[in-house]
């Protein structure tokens, strides 16, 4: 019979050791995240639309019931900040949509205003649409890619 060196061994064991059996647990998810929202937002299809308004408020517990306020969960909270001066941004215009959002988002006041006007508004406008949609103002088809 042939012995295999030792050093062989030693990898062998070694690869082994990191092979779980199926009786290992999966990693556990994180938490949702819990925002604490008691915003206004103003929505307007084009400049001679009258504006639609919904207010979201979302407490301070993970048994949030409304599908809105888990959307926003997800929305990065750079998409309420304006685009910082002297961004350059593609020149594409998205559409006469615009919106307003004021209010208080997770202790910080909010007043943004959005638009899709440039390909960098698009991106902040793209980001809170979903938002837009769960709260039943009108969602913007997609933007071709910029």
């Amino acid at each position: 019979m042939k012995h295999l060196p030792i050093p062989v061994l030693v990898l062998t064991a070694i690869a082994l050791s990191g092979c779980g059996d199926s009786k290992d647990e999966p990693e556990p998810r994180p938490a949702a995240k819990t925002v604490v929202a008691d915003l206004v937002f103003i929505y307007r299809a084009d400049p001679s639309a009258d504006p639609k308004r919904a207010e979201l408020v979302c407490p301070a517990t993970n048994e949030t019931s409304r599908p809105a306020c888990r959307v926003l969960a997800g929305v990065d909270s750079e998409s309420f900040e304006p685009v910082p001066p002297g961004t350059a941004c593609t020149e594409l215009y998205g559409g006469p949509e615009t919106a307003r959002v004021v209010g208080r988002l997770d202790g910080r006041a909010i007043d943004s205003e959005l638009s899709r006007v440039n390909g960098c508004e698009i991106s902040r406008w793209d980001s809170l649409d979903p938002v837009l949609g769960a709260l039943g103002l009108e969602q913007v088809e997609s933007t071709p890619p910029r």
